[in-house]
This record gives structure tokens, sequence and C-alpha cells, in this order.
């Protein structure tokens, strides 16, 4: 039979044996055959847990990116053009250096400074700006824009 071996309340591992009483150990086994590593156990029944996040596809957003009109639209007028060079930059080395927990403070101070430096008649619209969020969902970037295109957290 499986069993799903429970400490603190957590199913910490799984194990088949024939007899229960044949393993030794002073965590609780519980009969189970659907229950997983990481599931929780509330003393009636196992609650699965929740799958881990994908982590962000920056190949996917920086492409994306690269070929979205607004994009290019913006990085054109923007006159921080050295924002600009630098945003890009940081995005293929974000790519490049893929990990769970980026610190992307350097790519958003970026980012909104080249918004920043937009002349108001060459400002995102709301629809270029769903784009970006699309855009951003799609890839799990873990953040998205505000209605004035700059990024929020």
């Amino acid at each position: 039979m499986r069993y799903a071996v429970i400490k603190n309340n957590t199913v910490v591992n799984t194990i088949i044996v024939e007899n229960s009483e044949e393993f030794s150990t002073e965590d609780l086994l519980i009969q189970s055959d659907y229950a997983g590593i990481g599931d929780r156990w509330d003393g009636k029944s196992f609650i699965a847990s929740p799958p881990l996040p994908s982590p962000p596809n920056w190949n996917a957003f920086n492409k994306a990116l690269l070929l979205n009109v607004a994009y290019n639209r913006v990085t054109q007028f923007s006159i921080n053009q050295v924002a600009v060079r630098r945003l890009e930059t940081i995005a293929i080395s974000l790519d490049v250096a893929s990990s769970a927990n980026q610190d992307y403070t350097i790519f958003i101070v970026l980012w909104n400074a080249m918004i920043d430096g937009l002349p108001v008649i060459n400002r995102p619209t709301p629809e270029e700006i769903d784009g970006w969020k699309a855009i951003a969902l799609t890839a799990n970037i873990p953040f998205s824009f505000a209605q004035d295109g700059k990024i929020v957290i």
C-alpha cells in the first residue's frame, strides 16, 4: 500500500509498504493513493499544494517587445536614448541569467526613464499598454504596466 509520511501537517514523503506497522517512524503515516510531497493534511483529507509558478521567460518577452510596434515607436521617440540602450542591454542579461530571485529594480528604473523621456504627443495609448501587459503576462514576467506605460510590480 502507498502511504503519505506526514510531519507538521505536511506530506514530506510517500512510501510503499505492505504493512504500515513494519515501517518504523515517529511521523504520521496515512494511507493514500494520491497525496504528493508538499500537500497539506488537515486531519481528514489531503489538500494539494499549489503548483510552482513558471519562471519568467525573458527570451519570449524580449522577442515580443522587439517585434511590438508600440515599443519600437516609444524607443524611437524617447529623448532618453541612454535609458533605451541600457534597458535593452539589461533585458538581454536578465534572459541570460534567468533566476526566480532576480532584482528588476534597474530594469524598471530604465523603462520608466524611457517613458518619462517621451514627448506628450508620443505617450503610449491604452491599447499599446494593454499589448505590453499581455506580453508580460504571457511570458510570466513578474510585473505589469500602469495606465501611463510605466512598470508596476
